[in-house]
């Protein structure tokens, strides 16, 4: 989340100056960042949750089960900064809309359905796994927004160029 606020700034500086490239390399490294430090963090939960679910509890079972669920549920911290970080570009690119449905999508549309339909499926496991699976899910579906908005920005810029090539150089877009 910090990361993501703090790319913010920086991704819609680069949308309103035009420089596309740039903010396409603000995303690839940060989605690589935070997908590197999720890791690292669910490796390191991963193999202290036994600890940190018997500091809440004695009982032997409870705290077998909770590290089981709680090994689970980290799953999620790969993608959270990728998920993240699409949803505050477009925020930054005055794009609402997007950053809306990215939001309410997670939980609303995709996590809660999930949520029931692995419960009855799997039992307590499906309910513990639908979490990780609906953050790949929207890691996957935020990525394939975010490529094709950048595509279109892209090809915008190659049009653009195209005119000032054809204009004798001329800036068309101060034109308008």
């Amino acid at each position: 989340m910090g990361f993501s606020a703090g790319c913010q700034p920086l991704m819609g500086y680069n949308y309103g100056s035009g420089n596309y490239e740039r903010m396409t390399s603000f995303i690839k490294t940060g989605i690589l960042s935070t997908s590197l430090v999720g890791v690292f963090i669910t490796l390191v939960l991963g193999a202290s949750s036994p600890f940190l679910v018997s500091v809440f509890t004695p009982l032997g079972e409870v705290c077998s089960s909770g590290s089981t669920i709680l090994r689970t549920l980290i799953l999620s911290l790969p993608f959270m900064g990728g998920i993240t970080l699409c949803s505050t570009t477009f925020q930054a690119m005055s794009k609402p809309l997007k950053a809306f449905i990215l939001t309410i999508s997670r939980q609303g549309l995709l996590y809660i359905p999930l949520l029931f339909l692995l419960n009855h499926l799997f039992g307590l496991s499906g309910m513990v796994y639908s979490q990780p699976i609906t953050d790949l899910i929207m890691l996957l579906v935020s990525s394939s927004f975010i490529l094709k908005v950048l595509h279109s920005l892209k090809t915008d810029m190659r049009e653009t160029d195209n005119l000032k090539d054809i204009c004798g150089g001329v800036d068309v877009e101060k034109i308008y």
